[in-house]
């Protein structure tokens, strides 16, 4: 489940500020980019992580099922 958190994390930031991508990796890129990401962690709905650790016994299942 948390690569799929580091994932949804990792979209909100890009979508919220796109201009991350192109900006030098300084102190002032890392603040935005601390800052979006407690932004976009605070904006996940605590749902999303009942349904993420609910659904491990099915993926686990699936690798089972498709030996290994």
């Amino acid at each position: 489940p948390i690569e799929n958190v580091w994932k949804l994390l990792k979209e909100a930031i890009v979508m919220r500020h796109p201009e991350l991508s192109d900006m030098p990796k300084n102190n002032h890129a890392l603040q935005i980019l601390c800052q979006a990401a407690v932004k976009a962690w605070e904006e996940m709905q605590d749902d999303l992580f009942e349904k993420l650790v609910t659904s491990i016994q099915r993926r686990l299942q699936a690798v089972i099922n498709a030996n290994g």
